[in-house]
């Protein structure tokens, strides 16, 4: 399942975000373009780095180790702080236990506690590089932690609507991340240029290239959310469903797999994202 989220997503969601990027790198632009990117980034990120924890995971039961979980579905947070309980497990769980708590975490009132979460998460964004888009992306969440812990919306939503409210929750959470990850992974000096085009959506007739992206990152993004919606109902990944399924059903998921990675993964060898970090 590792290979198949980094070789058939990760790096065919990697494809539209580099082909995207090299459009505005020369300067030119389509509408809706920052949309995608948003979208197609937040796949790859996504599938490249928990693929490469499965594969690592996956490896070391073969010897009889058990490693720890590091995604539990995050795409499917109702607020930012649930978000950062699902991704990248063991690097929050180190922030919160070594940073968090020792700047005095929620046992000093909440200016402490609001100082203490700003703190560890422009550390956070500056742990993935020196760089400027790095500590803003780390702002950003922070102030987006910050909001939720003021005006906690995603529990008004459930409040109000129920089960839709917490849809419409776990959909705005995800649009967060998503603009979160422009920041991440955009140039500076496009940044502004992507958000524009996101504008363009509503005043552009001329849709073509955002249909051709589109249709690839609709459909990557389909087998991504199914299959995280499976194990998101069983309060794991889709991956440890393997365990619970009928035998058989696994043996087809299993050669599925098989073929998608023959038939549709990229043969360049793209490396691992968090390779650099």
């Amino acid at each position: 399942m590792g290979l198949f989220k980094k070789i058939v997503l990760a790096d065919n969601f990697g494809q539209t975000v580099d082909s995207i990027g090299d459009v505005f790198a020369a300067k030119s632009t389509f509408a809706g373009a920052g949309l995608l990117y948003a979208y197609a980034f937040a796949g790859q990120i996504y599938c490249d780095f928990s693929g490469y924890t499965d594969i690592a995971r996956g490896s070391a039961k073969l010897i009889g180790v058990d490693l720890m979980r590091n995604f539990n579905t995050p795409y499917f947070s109702a607020s930012p702080t649930e978000f950062w309980h699902r991704w990248h497990i063991s690097l929050s769980t180190w922030l919160r236990d070594y940073l968090y708590i020792p700047l005095g975490g929620n046992r000093h009132g909440r200016r402490v506690e609001y100082t203490a979460i700003m703190i560890t998460m422009v550390l956070g964004g500056l742990w993935h590089g020196a760089g400027i888009l790095f500590i803003l992306w780390g702002t950003y969440h922070g102030l987006m932690l910050l909001l939720y812990r003021i005006v906690p919306i995603h529990r008004y939503l459930i409040a109000w609507f129920g089960q839709i409210g917490k849809w419409l929750a776990i959909l705005i959470t995800f649009h967060i991340v998503c603009f979160g990850w422009i920041l991440f992974r955009a140039p500076l000096d496009t940044i502004l240029p992507l958000l524009k085009s996101i504008g363009g959506l509503l005043t552009h007739t001329n849709m073509v290239l955002f249909h051709i992206y589109g249709r690839g990152v609709f459909w990557l993004g389909v087998i991504t959310l199914i299959s995280d919606y499976l194990g998101y109902r069983k309060d794991g990944e889709f991956s440890d469903l393997f365990k619970t399924i009928n035998p058989y059903v696994g043996a087809v998921l299993a050669v599925g797999c098989y073929f998608g990675i023959a038939i549709l993964g990229k043969r360049e060898g793209a490396q691992f994202i968090y390779f650099q970090f």
